[in-house]
């Protein structure tokens, strides 16, 4: 059973969020359209809202059994992704188990039946294994990438559902082409939605007024060119790479700003 339940909006709202990124909007949609999905996006995207809200709308509060098994590859994902969920209040209880902690901690938390499971592959299997709970009402399956680590048999689970997808986000035109390679798949069936980022939003006009604060804030040379990288440094997505290739250049009329979060 559930708590008092909040819709969408609420979530949003109790996480001070008053806008999904393109990844999320999309991925939201395409779920509710159908019903295996795979959504591929870098980390810090906000994969597990863009999964978890519709998840949660799928629920039914008058359930007493899990409804919906997230599987991941680490148990500090797993704690991860439980406190997500629970930072969103939706008024379902959830719950992570995994390896390193007591079994005792989980079958307590157990005997009050949580509608979100999370757990990692080898502490699920034990509990499958002995029938701690019913598996008859969980008709949600969420998996990371690479969740199976070294377990063949999760790895053929893995693959076999990627090829039985009905529908899949991928972050590029690559990854786009190399799963319809790998798997087979119909190119219409596969979203590209660019890494979360909205070209057309960053393509904008600049209005004058915020073209002149930045220019005066950065202390800018107007007469230099601005390239503007909607990211944070990081060495995994190129930035440093692109840095270099600008050096090389070994011209004083560009300047680069990356705009993101300070996250490391």
């Amino acid at each position: 059973m559930a708590n008092s339940i909040k819709d969408q909006e609420a979530i949003l709202a109790k996480l001070n969020i008053y806008e999904l990124n393109p990844m999320q909007e999309e991925a939201i949609k395409v779920i509710k359209e159908n019903t295996n999905v795979i959504l591929l996006s870098p980390t810090g995207t906000g994969k597990t809202l863009a999964f978890s809200l519709p998840l949660i709308n799928s629920l039914d509060p008058t359930s007493k059994e899990i409804q919906a098994l997230i599987l991941v590859p680490s148990r500090e994902l797993a704690i991860q992704i439980e406190q997500v969920i629970r930072s969103m209040g939706s008024g379902y209880k959830v719950n992570a188990v995994y390896g390193g902690r007591p079994m005792s901690k989980d079958k307590i938390e157990l005997k009050h039946t949580p509608a979100i499971l999370i757990g990692t592959p080898g502490r699920v299997a034990d509990h499958f294994s002995n029938d701690r709970f019913s598996k008859n009402n969980i008709k949600t399956i969420a998996t990371f990438h690479n969740v199976y680590g070294g377990s063949s048999y999760f790895k053929k689970m893995y693959n076999k559902g990627l090829s039985k997808m009905d529908h899949l986000v991928a972050i590029s035109d690559y990854v786009k082409e190399i799963i319809v390679k790998k798997y087979d798949l119909q190119p219409n069936n596969i979203s590209v939605i660019n890494r979360g980022v909205d070209t057309e939003y960053f393509n904008q006009t600049l209005s004058t007024g915020i073209r002149d604060n930045i220019i005066n804030t950065h202390q800018i040379d107007t007469a230099k060119k601005i390239i503007l990288f909607p990211a944070r440094i990081t060495s995994w997505k190129g930035q440093l790479e692109f840095i270099d290739v600008i050096k090389k250049m070994d011209t004083q009329n560009i300047i680069v700003l990356f705009a993101g979060d300070t996250k490391k």
